[in-house]
C-alpha cells in the first residue's frame, strides 16, 4: 500500500500534540476506543458533552490522517514514522494570523485599530482578544512576516505577501483607481468559479457552452461580477484568475471527506442510504450500531456536521446531503446503476413506506443469515425499472419494493426473494401486484424454480385483506411458490402471520 504523503504545511496545534503524546505512549498507536471510554468516565452524566468531545476528536484525527501524520487501523490510528519532520519545520502563520494580515491598509497594520474592533465587548473578553492580537503580532514580527516601523505600527514583508498568495488563493482584490469612488472591492474566489473554466474555449468564454451549461444563469451573473472587478476582460479571464481558481479547486478537494476516514459503521450508513434513501435514527441505531444509541447519535451528529447527511425537521429522518451524494457516487464507479433521489421533497407521503422497506429487508437478512446464507445483491424497484428500460427499451411485468439475491450455505444456486410493503392497497391492486411480481420474479430467475415473496402489511386488518385475496383469487400457478405474510409496526416490530389459519376468519 502506498504511503501517504506528509503535508509539511499542516500546522500542529495543542490538540494535535496531545494525540501524538498519547500515541507515543502506546507504541505509536492511538486507541480511539480507549479515548471514548475516558470521555464517558469523565462525563458520566453529560451525554451531550460526551457526544461533542468524541465528534471533535474524530474530526481532528481525520485532519491528521489527511495530512499524512496518521493512518487508519482497526480500533484507532497509527503514527507514520516521518511525522517528526513537522516538528522541525519553520513556524508558519495560522488562520487567525492570516486574517490579521489581510486587514492591512496599503501594506500597513496599526495594532491600535485592530484592538479598537473589540471595544464594547465585555471587559474580560475584550482583554482576552486584545492580548491575543499582541501575541499574534509579536509572532509574525519575530518570524519575518512583519517589519516594525514604530510602536504598534507594522509593515507586511515580501515573505508575508508570498505566503498569503500561496495559502489564500480564494481572496483577490480590485485595486483602487483614481476615479474609483467606491474604494477597494474584495472579490472572493469560490469553488463555484470552477464552472467558469467549463465554458472556456481557447482561453475565452464560449457563449455556446455557456448557454448549454445547466448553471448558465448563475455563471452569467458571476462573470458580470468578475468583469466589474477587472478579472475578466473582453470575455477572457486573466491568467491570475485561472491560477486562483485552480488553487481553490485543489484546496477544496484536499478538504473533502474521504471514504477511508469513515468508521465501518459510518460507511455502512452511506451504503444503506444509497439503496434505501431515507432512514430514521431508530433504524440506524438498531441495525447498524447494534442498539448503541450513544455511538449512533455521535456518528450521525458528525456526519451531519460534515454534510454527509441532513435531517428533516418534520419527519426526523436522515437523507443524503452534498458530501453524502459525492461519497455515494464514488461507490457507483464502474457499476451499471444510478443514484436515486429521496422522495422527501417530491412525495413526502411515501417516505414512511420507503422506510419500512429497510426494516423489512433487515429482518429478512437477519433470518437467512442465521442459517448461514449469503446475500449477493439487492435492488430497489426504481433500479429494476431503470435496468429493464435500458436493456429492453421498456419495463417488464411488475416490480416489488425490493428484490434480494442470495445463496444458501453450501449451495451454488442463486435464490431470488421479493419484498413488498403494503400500507393500504385495495383488493384489486393486491391481486394485480401479486401476479405481476410473480411473473417478474420468474423472469429474474431465468424461468427456473419459483422464488418467494414476503408481503409486509402495516396492520392486521390489511393482512387479513391480503389473505382473503390470496385464498379466493390465486393458486400455485399465479403466485410465487411460497408467500410469507407479516405485520410490520412503525417501531420496527415484525409479526409473522400464518395467513391460512389466523387471518381468514379475522373480522
Amino acid at each position: 500500500m502506498e504511503k501517504p504523503q506528509l503535508d509539511l504545511n499542516f500546522k500542529l496545534e495543542r490538540v494535535h500534540y496531545t494525540i501524538l503524546k498519547d500515541a507515543r505512549k502506546n507504541n505509536g498507536f492511538y486507541d480511539l476506543d480507549l479515548y471514548k471510554r475516558k470521555v464517558i468516565e469523565k462525563h458520566p452524566d453529560d451525554k451531550k458533552m460526551q457526544r461533542r468531545l468524541i465528534s471533535w476528536n474524530q474530526t481532528t484525527l481525520e485532519k491528521m490522517m489527511n495530512a499524512g501524520i496518521l493512518k487508519k487501523e482497526i480500533g484507532g490510528y497509527r503514527l507514520i514514522s516521518d511525522f517528526d519532520l513537522l516538528l522541525k519545520k519553520d513556524w508558519t502563520p495560522g488562520k487567525n494570523h492570516i486574517k490579521l494580515l489581510q486587514k492591512n491598509v496599503d501594506g500597513i497594520i496599526h495594532s491600535i485599530d485592530l484592538k479598537r474592533e473589540h471595544d464594547g465587548k465585555k471587559e474580560y473578553e475584550a482583554k482576552r482578544q486584545k492580548d491575543m492580537i499582541t501575541k499574534m503580532l509579536r509572532n509574525l514580527y519575530e518570524n519575518g512576516y512583519l517589519e516594525r516601523l514604530d510602536k504598534g505600527v507594522y509593515k507586511i514583508t515580501d515573505k508575508s505577501k508570498a505566503y498569503l498568495d500561496r495559502n489564500i488563493p480564494f481572496q483577490t482584490k480590485h485595486i483602487k483607481k483614481d476615479n474609483d469612488t467606491e474604494g477597494i472591492q474584495a472579490i472572493k474566489i469560490t469553488y463555484f468559479d470552477r464552472h467558469i473554466k467549463d465554458v472556456l474555449t481557447d482561453g475565452k468564454i464560449s457563449m455556446e457552452k455557456l448557454k448549454r451549461h445547466q448553471k448558465s444563469g448563475s455563471i452569467i451573473k458571476r462573470i458580470k461580477t468578475l468583469e466589474d472587478a477587472g478579472l475578466i476582460i473582453d470575455g477572457k479571464p486573466k491568467d491570475d484568475l485561472i491560477l486562483k481558481i485552480d488553487r481553490v479547486i485543489k484546496w477544496s478537494r484536499d478538504r473533502e471527506l474521504k471514504l477511508e476516514a469513515l468508521t465501518s459503521e459510518q460507511k455502512k450508513v452511506v451504503v444503506d442510504m444509497r439503496v434505501f434513501l431515507n432512514l430514521s435514527f431508530t433504524q440506524i441505531a438498531r441495525y447498524i450500531y447494534n442498539n448503541n444509541k450513544d455511538l449512533a447519535y455521535t456518528d450521525l451528529t458528525y456526519l451531519v456536521k460534515r454534510r454527509v447527511l441532513k435531517k428533516d425537521s418534520d419527519l426526523g429522518i436522515y437523507v443524503f446531503d452534498i458530501a453524502g451524494i459525492r461519497l455515494s457516487n464514488q461507490m457507483l464507479v464502474g457499476k451499471d446503476v444510478v443514484r436515486y433521489k429521496t422522495k422527501l421533497e417530491s412525495r413526502k407521503e411515501e417516505v414512511e413506506h420507503d422506510m419500512l422497506v429497510y426494516t423489512a429487508y433487515q429482518e429478512f437478512k437477519k433470518d437467512i443469515q442465521r442459517r448461514g446464507a449469503e446475500i449477493l445483491d439487492i435492488k430497489n424497484d426504481r433500479q429494476m425499472r431503470y435496468e429493464d428500460a435500458k436493456k429492453h427499451g421498456h419495463m417488464l411485468y411488475g416490480y416489488p419494493d425490493l428484490r434480494v439475491e442470495y445463496k444458501e450455505k453450501d449451495s451454488l444456486k442463486t435464490m431470488v426473494h421479493d419484498i413488498e410493503i403494503d400500507c393500504g392497497y385495495d383488493g384489486k391492486t393486491i391481486l394485480s401486484k401479486i401476479k405481476k411480481i410473480s411473473q417478474g420474479n420468474k423472469l429474474a430467475r431465468g424461468g427456473m424454480q419459483r422464488g418467494s415473496l414476503s408481503w409486509y402489511c402495516n396492520s392486521v386488518r390489511q393482512a387479513a385483506k391480503v389473505a382473503k385475496v390470496l385464498t379466493q383469487n390465486t393458486n400455485k400457478r399465479t403466485r410465487p411458490q411460497q408467500i410469507y405474510l407479516f405485520v410490520l409496526s412503525r417501531d420496527g416490530k415484525v409479526h409473522k402471520m400464518r395467513w391460512q389459519r389466523e387471518l381468514l376468519n379475522y373480522r
